[in-house]
């Protein structure tokens, strides 16, 4: 969203609009639906969320509540999409998990060809929403929280991960795409220090301290395991 200001253009007003939108939906009881064909949200077979950043946690809810949706994956059943998510804040799926009926945790442009072929499959056959839910947690790098026990600790941290079955996997293993080109020089430069998923995908090296905290313009602290980073 944007606007503009005597041949300015600003990002100001765009979360006001966005609240506008919302509103003027809601008074009309208009679904959120789709830009390139008005298609209602709900219509959809599967609906792909990107997390990432925690702070899109609450846009997430607000999409379906949008999109008169049940928020909890507990009380949607086959006649809703199929809700998947990912992006680098679902490597700690849990604050979310509540609501999504999978996660693809790393990269998605394979994983998400298994998703569609196992959705179709499961589709042909009429099947429940468990049995699709069962399909997809065979498929690598896919976490289906509903099939597993969390645990938590007084402070919130995670104490235990039981699978419902022993044939689920545990851990899960994130997704990497062997098969592309390795990155070229100029996207993985040091100087990405704002890039928050260069962050999270790219390989750790190590490096000793001493080396590190001679090198101007690094930090030792956050530097060590990561000395392509320059902050």
């Amino acid at each position: 969203m944007t606007s503009s200001t005597n041949g300015r253009t600003s990002l100001r007003n765009g979360p006001i609009r966005l609240a506008r939108y919302g509103k003027r939906l809601r008074e009309n009881d208009i679904p959120l639906y789709s830009l390139e064909n008005k298609r209602a949200l709900a219509d959809f077979d599967i609906l792909g969320i990107s997390l990432p950043y925690e702070t899109l946690y609450t846009n997430f809810l607000n999409i379906l509540d949008l999109a008169h949706l049940p928020l909890r994956s507990a009380d949607r059943d086959e006649s809703h999409p199929l809700i998947i998510a990912g992006g680098q804040s679902v490597y700690n799926p849990e604050p979310v998990s509540p609501f999504v009926d999978a996660f693809v945790v790393g990269e998605g442009e394979e994983a998400i060809v298994d998703v569609v072929n196992a959705h179709q499959a499961w589709k042909a056959t009429g099947g429940s929403k468990q049995e699709l839910l069962a399909a997809l947690a065979k498929i690598p790098g896919i976490y289906v929280p509903s099939l597993y026990q969390v645990d938590f600790n007084e402070d919130g941290t995670i104490a235990a991960v039981t699978p419902e079955s022993s044939d689920l996997a545990l851990p899960i293993v994130k997704r990497i795409n062997a098969k592309l080109p390795h990155p070229s020089p100029a996207s993985s430069s040091p100087m990405l220090k704002w890039c928050r998923s260069a962050s999270v995908w790219r390989s750790c090296g190590d490096a000793p301290a001493a080396a590190v905290s001679a090198t101007p313009g690094w930090s030792t602290a956050q530097s060590v395991n990561a000395p392509w980073m320059r902050f």
